[in-house]
């Protein structure tokens, strides 16, 4: 279980896999990243969502890093998106209300559209 490790794990994390994916010679996407937002628990979504920012931010800072070399990771996915009906949403989930992930994932694309 990593759900609790420090920031510095998912550095290394990513940094083992784009080693294997050297030494493989295959392609790499980061998948099915993310952190759980309890948006029913007041007390702790902020602190939830902050963590969430985070990771997000060394997701895509690393990904678009390792891009401007020649590299094997190639792109991030997310999980997931929760846009049907935010209320309802998983704790997981992604809602158009997150603006501040919105716009990570906004320039992230935006990033990712002017890579060639």
């Amino acid at each position: 279980d990593n759900w609790n490790a420090r920031d510095w794990f998912l550095i290394d994390w990513i940094a083992a896999h784009v080693e294997a994916a050297e030494l493989l010679r295959k392609p790499l996407i980061i998948q099915e990243f993310g952190t759980e937002v309890n948006r029913t628990e007041p007390s702790t979504a902020a602190l939830d969502m902050e963590e969430r920012e985070s990771v997000f931010q060394q997701v895509y800072h690393a990904v678009e890093a390792y891009l401007a070399t020649d590299s094997p990771l190639q792109g991030s996915l997310f999980w997931m998106w929760d846009i049907e009906n935010p209320s309802e949403a998983d704790t997981f989930g992604i809602v158009t209300e997150d603006e501040n992930i919105m716009g990570m994932i906004a320039d992230h694309v935006d990033f990712m559209k002017l890579v060639d």
